[in-house]
């Protein structure tokens, strides 16, 4: 389908959480000035169908700004109508985020779009998803559907859920460098649902993620970038997804700077407080040192 793009939106993926739903397109050879930094990006686009069927949202498969692109007809949905078209774009990595996670019920952070998307696809599948979140986020957690909102600040969520049945922790502001601990005391899995540029600035620093972003400052901005290519996998996830955001189920994300939103995720990373013990996320279970 060729589209008029009215908005793109291209951010860094994940492959280790959505690797399994599509394949790299290998980039064209590239300056020297211009090599590829190891990101692989996930590239969207709304606008308007040239076939007169109205506003769609599209996965494509590039990465290069052009005012119109060919998308493959089962990654093209309606757009809905009380979205921008900045904000439409940037829908689908939130939705295959949150559905490349969803057989998880406890949600590690509450910051930026993804935690209430995340709750409420898992209530519209029928979960019962629970939430370790900041204080004072509890409220719009639970209208969304949580059945749980734990204070991390007061509440261990592994001390609340041991032996519930828990079947996932899914970590949306970082990532646990011995997850085995989670599937030890909880006895289900751990998936990190973090962006890439949340990881880089959590694990790397802000000096060292802001170097990485001078090395890229002045090329053209996605010169040499791998591209994701969704696969039938991801049309289906997101073709659920967009049916429920139709039928009203799910609350469309509103549009947001992705840097701005990145920045208060890792806030919250830093202020989430540490196990006198082990230095770990409070609630993160992990061996003691003492």
């Amino acid at each position: 389908m060729r589209i008029s793009v009215a908005a793109s939106h291209v951010e860094p993926i994940d492959m280790r959480l959505h690797g399994g739903w599509g394949s790299v397109a290998a980039p064209p050879l590239a300056s020297d000035a211009a090599q590829d930094d190891g990101e692989t990006l996930c590239c969207a686009v709304s606008g308007a169908a040239a076939d007169g069927s109205g506003d769609v949202i599209a996965l494509v498969d590039s990465a290069e700004p052009s005012p119109s692109v060919e998308a493959r007809r089962a990654l093209c949905f309606s757009k809905p109508r009380s979205l921008s078209h900045v904000a439409a774009a940037q829908l689908p990595i939130l939705v295959l985020t949150a559905a490349a996670a969803l057989h998880s019920v406890l949600i590690a952070g509450s910051t930026g779009r993804l935690p209430k998307l995340l709750v409420e696809l898992l209530s519209a599948r029928g979960a019962r998803p629970c939430v370790a979140a900041a204080e004072g986020g509890a409220d719009a957690l639970q209208r969304a559907g949580a059945s749980a909102v734990f204070n991390y600040h007061a509440e261990s969520f592994t001390e609340q859920l041991a032996g519930t049945g828990l079947s996932a922790v899914v970590d949306v502001v970082g990532r646990e460098e011995e997850p085995g601990w989670v599937r030890e005391a909880l006895g289900c899995a751990y998936v990190s649902a973090a962006s890439p540029a949340l990881l880089s600035l959590s694990e790397d620093g802000a000096l060292a993620a802001a170097r990485g972003w001078q090395r890229r400052w002045g090329r053209r901005p996605h010169e040499g970038r791998r591209v994701w290519r969704a696969d039938d996998r991801a049309a289906e996830a997101l073709s659920e997804a967009m049916a429920l955001l139709e039928s009203g189920k799910l609350t469309p994300p509103a549009e947001a700077s992705a840097a701005s939103e990145t920045g208060m995720q890792y806030l919250e990373f830093l202020r989430w407080p540490r196990d006198s013990e082990t230095g770990r996320r409070f609630g993160f279970p992990g061996e003691r040192i003492y």
